[in-house]
């Protein structure tokens, strides 16, 4: 699993570099949080690869949301009703 886990994570860095990398060669004045919709306002990327791209913004942060309940969760649990 954390094989895998490296190889997603190298997956998205590679895919945020291309993004900076196409703002820059299409002339795309941005920086930060605002990169994707940018690009997405201004470039000419296509319906398809903002799915894709929204799809895996989606994923991360289900991801991050689903541990963040399951540590929520125990905490509330184990240290407020003493299970």
């Amino acid at each position: 699993f954390s094989i895998v886990l490296v190889f997603v994570n190298i997956l998205f860095l590679y895919l945020g570099a291309l993004l900076y990398q196409y703002a820059d060669v299409h002339n795309i004045i941005t920086s930060g949080d605002n990169l994707f919709v940018d690009v997405i306002k201004h470039g000419s990327l296509g319906v398809v690869i903002f799915i894709l791209f929204l799809l895996g913004l989606m994923s991360a942060a289900y991801s991050s949301a689903d541990s963040a309940l399951t540590s929520l969760t125990t905490c509330v649990c184990v240290d407020f009703l003493d299970l």
